[in-house]
C-alpha cells in the first residue's frame, strides 16, 4: 500500500521518467509497525514471566526473589507497555523530501544522512540483527530532540545497561548453588556485554558512537517491528534518497 509500510513493491516512492524536466516532490513513505510481528514478540515474553514467576515461588533466597521479581517486571510490564505504545502509535519511521522522522526521537536532515543497512549487534552465536541508518554528522540530529524524547532516550539507555549488566550478575549470583537453575538461567550471563558500562545515559552523541563501535550503525532498529523484510526496508530508504537527490539535481 503506497505511503503506509513497505508492502507492495515499491512502497509509496514515485520514479519520474527522463521526460520530466521537473520532478515532482516525493510523497512521505511511512514505515510502519508489523501488528502480527508485535505480537509474537509479546508472546516471546511469556516464557520469561513464567520462569521469573517461577524463581519467586521454588526459591526463598533473596537472589532468586530479585532476579524473579525483576524479570516479571521487565519482560511482563515493560512488554506490556512496550506493546500498548506502538499499538497506539505504530509508526516506525517517516521519509519526506527534508529527511527522516524516526518516531524514537530525533530528525535527520539528508544532508546528514549517509546510508541505510544491515549490521548484527555481538552476542550469541550469530549476534542479532538490526537495520541500522548511519550520518555523516551528529549535530542537527542531536539538536532536533524534544524534552520528551530525550527522557524516552534516557529511560531505554537506561533499561539496555540493566539488562546487559545487572541481570547476568544477579543471575550469575543465585544460581551458583542450584544445577538445575544454572542451567536454565545461565545462557543471561552470556548476554552482550561489550562497553556496556560505558554506554552514555544522558548524551545523544555519545549513544550514535557507542552504537556505531558496537555494530557499525549510528541508529538501529529491530527487523521485526517492520512489514516486509530487512532487505526491503534498507532497499526503500536508499531508493527514496536517490529520488530526493534526482529532485534536487544531487
Amino acid at each position: 500500500m503506497p505511503g503506509t509500510g513497505v508492502g507492495g513493491g515499491g512502497s509509496g516512492l514515485h520514479h519520474p521518467g527522463p521526460e520530466n524536466s521537473a520532478r515532482p516532490k516525493p510523497a512521505p513513505l511511512v514505515f510502519s509497525v508489523s501488528k502480527l510481528r508485535l505480537l509474537g514478540m509479546a508472546l516471546l515474553c511469556v516464557p520469561f514471566v513464567l520462569a521469573g514467576i517461577y524463581l519467586i515461588s521454588k526459591f526463598p533466597d533473596w537472589g532468586s526473589v530479585l532476579m524473579g521479581s525483576v524479570t516479571v517486571l521487565f519482560f511482563g510490564g515493560g512488554g506490556l507497555w512496550a506493546l500498548w505504545t506502538k499499538l497506539r502509535q505504530p509508526t516506525v519511521l517517516t521519509l519526506s523530501e527534508e529527511g527522516i522522522k524516526p518516531e524514537s526521537g530525533g530528525f535527520i536532515p539528508w544532508e546528514d544522512f549517509d546510508a541505510a543497512g544491515i549490521g548484527r549487534i555481538p552476542g550469541g552465536s550469530s549476534g542479532t540483527k538490526v537495520i541500522g541508518i548511519r550520518l555523516n554528522s551528529y549535530e542537527r540530529f542531536v539538536k532536533s530532540f524534544t524534552p520528551d524524547e530525550l527522557r524516552l532516550m534516557r529511560g531505554a539507555n537506561t533499561a539496555a545497561r540493566f539488562t546487559a549488566v545487572a541481570l547476568p550478575k544477579i543471575a550469575g549470583g543465585s544460581v551458583r548453588s542450584n544445577r538445575s537453575m544454572k542451567r536454565s538461567l545461565g545462557h543471561l550471563r552470556s548476554l552482550p556485554r561489550q562497553d556496556e558500562a560505558s554506554l552514555p545515559l544522558q548524551d545523544v552523541a555519545g549513544t550514535l558512537a557507542w552504537n556505531r563501535g558496537l555494530c557499525g550503525w549510528d541508529i538501529t532498529f529491530s527487523p521485526f517491528v517492520f512489514r516486509g523484510s530487512a532487505d526491503t526496508v534498507v532497499r526503500d530508504i536508499e531508493n527514496y534518497h536517490q529520488a530526493v537527490k534526482r529532485r534536487s539535481g544531487a
